[in-house]
């Protein structure tokens, strides 16, 4: 955002004042902006957060001048999450962040508020660069993700291990897409089933008889297993992986 100078007169008129104070506090106003990590806690999940869009500032006489905003050191990171439940993600150096900028002091609230109370601000400033807070994510569009998923939703790691839920399935995969993704996953009921049923007839139906070539043992597997074994009796019919 810049300054707009008012009229170069030595006696600029009201509405010019006006227009250039209002200006020159906005300019103080932050609300977003992107920003990189320059480091991070991961214990803590804060982190010193350098903004990336510099400010121009327009002097009297026009001349201009880009302002680089400070670093924010000890920015709280936001993950999705509820009382028992979270998302994580890993954090590096360099990742980018959306820096939201809240409108009052947020120092009670993050270090001494119980998070179920309103709370009184001790500073009064507002919308101040220390009061941001980073969510990770706000990659340029020169760096989008390149294991995007047209349908469905997919969590997981670039080119490795990824859960994602498509249609009427999940799907596991370690290499990343578009690889496709191996065959349905075996259910260990199923098989615990197949198992004993095969257990009971070796154990309990079939009685040995001497000579007959093991026909006896062939006739009480046809009577425990008319047809052969297919894919579906030992298979989930919603979680694939590879």
């Amino acid at each position: 955002m810049s300054v707009q100078p008012f009229n170069q007169s030595k006696s600029p008129e009201l509405p010019e004042l006006l227009s250039a104070v209002i200006n020159k506090m906005i300019e103080e106003v932050h609300v977003a902006t992107p920003g990189i990590i320059k480091e991070y806690n991961a214990a803590t999940q804060v982190a010193d957060v350098q903004p990336l869009l510099k400010r121009t500032i327009v002097f009297e006489d026009g001349s201009t001048s880009d302002e680089g905003l400070p670093l924010i050191p000890s920015v709280p990171v936001w993950f999705p999450r509820s009382k028992n439940y979270f998302l994580s993600l890993e954090l590096s150096v360099g990742d980018p962040v959306i820096l939201l900028i809240c409108e009052k002091s947020i120092d009670e609230f993050f270090m001494t508020s119980d998070g179920k109370t309103q709370i009184a601000p001790k500073d009064l400033r507002h919308h101040d660069l220390s009061d941001a807070i980073a969510i990770p994510g706000f990659f340029p569009i020169s760096n989008p993700i390149t294991d995007i998923i047209a349908t469905g939703a997919a969590f997981g790691k670039l080119h490795g291990a990824q859960v994602r839920a498509t249609g009427n399935a999940v799907e596991i995969t370690s290499g990343g897409l578009p690889e496709s993704v191996g065959g349905y996953v075996a259910m260990a009921n199923l098989i615990l089933s197949m198992w004993l049923t095969l257990d009971t007839l070796i154990r309990t139906t079939w009685v040995p008889v001497p000579q007959d070539g093991g026909l006896a043992l062939k006739t009480a597997y046809l009577a425990a297993f008319p047809v052969p074994p297919v894919l579906s009796q030992f298979a989930s019919t919603n979680l694939k992986a590879d």
